[in-house]
């Protein structure tokens, strides 16, 4: 579910020097393609984390909730090691029945109530965006 009531940041006019975008909206932000792009990024404080881990020893550092332009909602959670990434996905969201989620080193994407062309299409770009960087 994608939370709105956080700071939304425009994806048509990213900000190029503000400091207070997290590495998973960023991230989120540039998930998008051509003919899908991504609409709205919500970026999660502490104060707005509806799990209440941001931040937490072995959780994530950063996480933003995205929307893309036919609909499909996500989640990036972004984590301090590649290990504390698969630990989320082996024992915390094992048991989500309505998501489909990609891991990428320290990355996690979260697709809910996703196809799997959609999940194959998010893991494709995700793939791509991480080796540019």
């Amino acid at each position: 579910p994608l939370l709105m009531s956080s700071l939304i940041i425009e994806v048509a006019a990213a900000p190029t020097n503000q400091a207070t975008v997290s590495a998973a909206a960023t991230i989120a932000s540039r998930l998008g393609t051509a003919d899908n792009p991504i609409v709205a990024v919500v970026d999660v404080t502490p104060y707005t984390d509806p799990e209440q881990l941001l931040g937490i020893a072995g959780q994530y550092v950063s996480k933003a909730y995205f929307r893309d332009s036919k609909g499909l909602d996500g989640a990036v959670e972004v984590f301090s090691s590649a290990a504390d990434a698969r630990y989320r996905m082996e024992t915390q969201l094992e048991y989500a029945y309505d998501e489909l989620d990609i891991v990428r080193g320290a990355v996690v994407v979260r697709l809910f109530y996703a196809s799997i062309d959609q999940n194959d299409a998010y893991e494709q770009r995700l793939t791509r965006l991480l080796s540019r960087s």
